[in-house]
């Protein structure tokens, strides 16, 4: 099989396991932010991580407008009952979580689309060892792979492993390729603006 299959072969199984694990989260987001609107509150997303700042690109053609894009710096927008949708590969830099912080303290609703990590070998940057799930009040696992890596290296294939440093989350940059988080943050985030769409209609 080649790299190609591979790798897609991987993404099958991670959105298979989302599918399988998280569709009543899914579920309950998205009723969430559809009652939020009802009720003539705001419903924003703060996207990060491979691809989700150019699926929330301003002036995106295609662009819904469902979820209202919110920059890190513009927390002070939020209102209590607004709804924050949150993605990122992990959820555990420290500005990430310094957002989830602001908008709870503003009385937003948060929904995280991140795996929640084991901190043992994902390192949480902020001086609360915290992540972005602990202000949630729905947390939809993306079930990536560890590290974030869809093709791993094999045995035998590298030397010195040892010596490389990990990367800012903590994970040793060991040989391997394609990571699956940023393909299904989109996946999880274009199903819940389906899912709300469906709702806004009835």
């Amino acid at each position: 099989m080649s790299l190609a299959a591979d790798y897609l072969a991987a993404l099958d199984a991670n959105l298979d396991a989302v599918i399988a694990h998280e569709t009543p989260q899914l579920r309950a987001a998205a009723a969430l932010i559809a009652e939020a609107l009802r009720e003539g509150h705001r419903a924003y997303e703060y996207l990060a991580g491979h691809l989700m700042p150019y699926e929330s690109a301003v002036g995106r053609r295609g662009r819904h407008d469902l979820l209202l894009p919110l920059a890190e710096n513009e927390t002070d927008r939020l209102q209590p009952g607004d709804v924050l949708v949150m993605t990122h590969q992990y959820g555990v830099l420290e500005r990430y979580v310094d957002v989830a912080i602001a908008a709870k303290e503003r009385g937003a609703r948060i929904i995280a689309i991140a795996p929640p990590s084991d901190p043992a070998k994902i390192i949480r940057t902020h001086p609360t060892q915290t992540w972005v799930g602990d202000y949630a009040e729905i947390a939809i696992d993306t079930h990536i792979p560890e590290g974030d890596v869809a093709l791993a290296g094999k045995e035998g294939h590298h030397t010195h492993l040892a010596e490389v440093p990990p990367n800012e989350y903590g994970v040793p940059l060991f040989p391997g390729a394609c990571p699956t988080s940023g393909v299904i943050q989109a996946l999880v985030h274009w199903m819940l603006v389906c899912a709300v769409a469906e709702r806004r209609a009835r």
